[in-house]
């Protein structure tokens, strides 16, 4: 072989090799992205969805004699089917079962903390707490209503409102954007959602600019929402005295657990209707007994009126709730029957 030609060869071998090496490189590298492809929100919905329905099943059978008490606790009838679901997630997510729920078993992923390792059950309690907050907001608010009042106040409700619109805001925006699908309860407790496949050999972040700036946004138009009801509420005169109100036809009336709120509604930007809400509580058995809530209306109806001073008011409406629960699973009805106050005597 010409002496000439040996340096190309070697250097045309040496590309060859230096080429090969880099698809093999390449090659690794994808193979890594895909295998620790983190799992998306709404993969991770339909998982928590799954595990939503089997705690309710759950619930439905554990709790079945225990119908009547649950149906008892009023405001706080919620806690059981939540303390089901605590321990569903604290023993399934934890590293007793692997970090999978039976949801993440469907889909083939797990939660382990940003090194590797299995997460404990207070951790995965954590979380479940942080996720679960902002959709408990409605029945965690009446049982502190009911106790401590401290929803009643303008300052708890802020917070409280502030705290929820956070985790709504953070633990679902965060996840849309954050390079690994990490919401805002995963950064709290360290945590990431990663394929069985996984392995930790990606570097994890923790507050990126994309999902921080989502979060806040997410926020803001939260606040902008719910901020404006509440100040517009807040600082109406006529809905003022609603809270006295409650107070005064729940000590005449004797019927526990009873409360009030105002109601308008409007047409074209005129307001047709002033009505003052009473939301009356009553047994399941009740409810369809036409007798039994004509008569506690006749009772409630010039009561309320009596005790109203808010010259705006034209109508008064009764609104009956019934729950039972089979197990710890609520079963719900509601009428309402308005009547004017030119028809109550």
């Amino acid at each position: 072989m010409n002496s000439e030609m040996t340096p190309i060869i070697d250097s045309a071998l040496e590309k060859a090799e230096g080429s090969s090496q880099d698809i093999a490189t390449d090659q690794i590298l994808k193979a890594e992205v895909i295998e620790n492809k983190y799992p998306g929100c709404f993969k991770k919905s339909v998982a928590f969805l799954i595990d939503q329905i089997i705690i309710a099943i759950i619930g439905i059978v554990v709790f079945f004699p225990f119908s009547k008490f649950i149906g008892s606790l009023y405001q706080h009838g919620w806690f059981p089917a939540y303390l089901v679901g605590a321990i569903y997630f604290m023993i399934l997510e934890s590293s007793i079962f692997k970090g999978q729920s039976l949801g993440k078993v469907v889909f083939s992923f797990k939660v382990n903390f940003i090194n590797g390792k299995g997460i404990s059950p207070i951790v995965s309690f954590g979380r479940y707490f942080l996720i679960t907050l902002p959709f408990m907001n409605i029945p965690i608010s009446n049982s502190l209503a009911s106790t401590v009042g401290i929803t009643n106040t303008v300052v708890g409700g802020t917070v409280y409102l502030l705290i929820i619109g956070v985790l709504l805001s953070g633990n679902t925006l965060f996840m849309l954007f954050h390079p690994q699908k990490r919401g805002l309860h995963d950064i709290i407790f360290k945590t990431v959602v990663v394929p069985l496949s996984y392995k930790p050999n990606t570097l994890i972040s923790n507050i990126t600019t994309k999902p921080m700036i989502s979060g806040i946004i997410g926020l803001a138009i939260l606040g902008l929402i719910f901020g404006n009801l509440f100040l517009k509420v807040g600082s109406n005169p006529d809905f003022s005295d609603i809270h006295e109100l409650s107070s005064k036809i729940q000590k005449e009336s004797l019927i526990q657990n009873l409360s009030a709120s105002y109601r308008t509604f409007s047409m074209n930007g005129k307001q047709t209707m002033f009505s003052i809400e009473v939301h009356v509580p009553i047994t399941y058995d009740n409810f369809d007994d036409k007798d039994y809530t004509e008569e506690l209306s006749n009772k409630l109806y010039p009561l309320v009126k009596k005790l109203n001073t808010n010259p705006k008011v034209d109508t008064i409406t009764m609104v009956f709730h019934a729950q039972k629960y089979i197990g710890a699973f609520p079963v719900s009805k509601t009428s309402s029957n308005p009547k004017k106050l030119t028809e109550i005597h």
